[in-house]
């Protein structure tokens, strides 16, 4: 029994060694993994901080040029509409700016701004580009009383007066375009040709949508001519 005794202690004392000796083992894994841990958690947090200071510098950098691009825009844009305004101050008499202005309050009535109005009238009577009227209209003075006549021709078609500056806003030219020698004819040839007559909803909607066929006066039938800004073949 005694010499049991001892055998028995004697393997638990060679346990207790063995597991003394083991300890600083496992210690030092435990250790190696947790610095090994702490030092990829480094890289990420490192890695993430670069990767969202390269996000914030493009998002920057983008907004920035942005912001050039818009600024430079709105400058041009307005840089040209005032020497515009000051080319016409300079060209016009007093009685014709006085004309210009009782024309432009008519426009502003249909729902143009300031710019607006003064961009229509120009592109309308010929102080801007003549892809319409090819020099038939030069720098013209518009009358109000004549662009009222055109206006209420329009309302006649069905076309509410709320709807107009659509209209004008597509196509400025219908302000000073003849209305016996091309609006009329256009009418009756949309209600013989498009079967729709005039002051009904259905022709009102088409004018809104395509104001151009009011001024169109030429039907190349395929055949072009080279005036495709007034030709039937369009609509």
């Amino acid at each position: 029994m005694l010499a049991m005794m001892t055998t028995t202690t004697s393997t638990t004392s060679k346990t207790l060694l063995q597991h003394r000796h083991q300890q600083p083992h496992n210690s030092s894994a435990l250790l190696l993994s947790s610095s090994s841990r702490r030092q990829q958690g480094k890289k990420h947090r490192l890695f993430s901080t670069k990767s969202k200071r390269h996000h914030n510098q493009f998002v920057t950098t983008s907004a920035s040029a942005f912001e050039r691009r818009y600024v430079s825009s709105t400058a041009s844009s307005s840089s040209s509409s005032t020497s515009t305004k000051s080319m016409m101050c300079d060209l016009l008499s007093d009685d014709e700016s006085i004309k210009w202005a009782s024309a432009k309050a008519l426009v502003m009535e249909l729902g143009f701004d300031d710019d607006e109005a003064d961009k229509v009238m120009q592109k309308g009577f010929g102080w801007g580009k003549q892809d319409y009227w090819r020099n038939e209209k030069v720098r013209e003075i518009p009358d109000m009383d004549e662009i009222e006549k055109r206006i209420q021709f329009i309302e006649s078609l069905g076309v509410a007066r709320d709807k107009i500056d659509v209209i004008v806003g597509k196509l400025p030219e219908i302000l000073a375009m003849d209305m016996d020698g091309v609006m009329k004819p256009a009418v009756e040839h949309i209600e013989k040709n498009f079967f729709m007559k005039r002051g009904t909803p259905a022709f009102a909607k088409y004018v809104i949508r395509v104001p151009q066929a009011l001024g169109n006066t030429i039907d190349c039938e395929g055949t072009c001519v080279g005036d495709c800004n007034r030709c039937w073949v369009r609509v």
